[in-house]
């Protein structure tokens, strides 16, 4: 009766852990840089050194705070960038959705989220952005959106961002195999009973 409880529970948690899609994948932002038409004579490069990530959901709702995605000076003021569900600026376009898509080559993430903060204002800089698998193996996320409001009313601001997907520790991968060990020895041994 007690081995039967024991491959019960085994059972429920390794098809709990095993089965269950994952919610969100974690990126880490390796760079990127931004530019605005007839603004910046060339594009502005952001780099990572502080583990800065992005979360890609699949259908979550949550969103990352201003901390975890770039920060880049532009004309003497820092730029923060972060996802968020609407501005709390009056007059702002709101967000969209917490970034969620397929990143793989040719794939599509939805950035409509994605907001600057410069100078004391905020501006909506998201958009769908297309997804290129770079030759180090990391991908490129690239899109455009047109500024609406604040001192760049009109121009269209274009970012690129590389991205490479935090792997997922080996123990998590050693207890989900462990745990898979567990259901097909307990079945093995139910099935000499």
């Amino acid at each position: 009766m007690l081995n039967t409880k024991k491959t019960a529970i085994a059972a429920i948690i390794a098809s709990g852990f095993v089965a269950a899609p994952a919610s969100a994948a974690v990126y880490n932002i390796i760079g990127g840089d931004f530019f605005m038409d007839t603004i910046t004579p060339a594009a502005v490069a952001f780099d990572d050194t502080t583990g800065l990530t992005l979360n890609i959901n699949e259908g979550a709702t949550a969103y990352q705070s201003t901390a975890e995605l770039p920060t880049f000076p532009f004309f003497g003021s820092p730029v923060t960038t972060f996802t968020a569900a609407a501005s709390s600026q009056t007059g702002v376009a709101g967000g969209g959705p917490a970034p969620s898509g397929t990143v793989a080559d040719g794939g599509t993430v939805d950035m409509s989220s994605f907001f600057a903060l410069w100078n004391g204002t905020e501006f909506n800089q998201g958009a769908d952005a297309s997804v290129t698998l770079l030759a180090n193996g990391n991908y490129n996320l690239n899109w455009s959106s047109l500024i609406v409001g604040g001192s760049f009313d009109g121009k269209t601001g274009s970012w690129n961002m590389e991205i490479s997907q935090v792997p997922v520790p080996a123990a998590v991968w050693l207890m989900g195999s462990g745990l898979v060990g567990l259901v097909g020895v307990a079945r093995r041994r139910r099935a000499k009973v």
